[in-house]
């Protein structure tokens, strides 16, 4: 783990989710898992720590558990990553909303109390990285990607809202669906859907993006 208050570069927060109803595997976290080795010592070329951290599908205390995370590693950018399992490619989102959803439950099979993320807060806010080149990053990667209006309404569009509304430099969020191989599809469908690899690798180069961006703004 890296000590904020020794660092001499920059710092990229990198999360992904555990398992939530539904999906007993989110590829999300195992994408971050993959994080190490080559994309580490890549990235540490440029200047940048990545921190890989995986994050429970629990609404109650979210916001407190990522201000936590937050306060202790200090990052430049933040790039969630979650599980969108009804897509085929990739989303890279635009914007977080102020909305909650009531009718899916967490990964301890509660509901949200509430239908906003934040009471009193706005109705949205926009991410804070270039959505239409990491798409491009990642269709590069044979991990066909395009910008999405919004990261929906469950626990991905939390987070989102809840660090968007921190002083982080840069910070935004990926949806990936569930890869090839995952489950029982058919020929059209396999065909459609990316491999975990070729999402990983567009992820790294989405990295490499972002400390670039980091570069540019000192």
């Amino acid at each position: 783990m890296s000590d904020p208050t020794r660092r001499s570069g920059a710092i990229i927060l990198v999360t992904g989710f555990g398992a939530f109803p539904g999906a007993p595997f989110n590829p999300s976290a195992a994408i971050v898992s993959r994080l190490g080795g080559h994309a580490a010592r890549r990235l540490a070329r440029l200047g940048v720590l990545i921190e890989p951290r995986i994050l429970p599908v629990v609404f109650e205390g979210a916001e407190d558990r990522l201000s936590a995370l937050l306060d202790e590693i200090r990052p430049d950018a933040v790039l969630h990553i979650g599980l969108a399992g009804r897509r085929r490619d990739l989303g890279v989102e635009s914007r977080a909303r102020n909305v909650l959803s009531m009718l899916h439950p967490d990964a301890g099979k509660r509901f949200a109390r509430q239908r906003c993320v934040e009471a009193g807060g706005p109705a949205a806010r926009p991410v804070r990285l270039p959505a239409r080149r990491m798409a491009v990053a990642l269709s590069r990667r044979g991990a066909a990607a395009r910008p999405s209006i919004d990261a929906g309404t469950y626990a991905c569009n939390q987070t989102l809202f809840c660090t968007l509304a921190r002083d982080v430099r840069l910070a935004g969020f990926i949806h990936v669906p569930r890869p090839r191989g995952r489950r029982r599809l058919d020929r059209a469908k396999k065909a459609a859907r990316p491999t975990l690899a070729a999402m990983a690798r567009g992820i790294e180069d989405v990295l490499v993006l972002i400390a670039i961006e980091l570069r540019r703004a000192r």
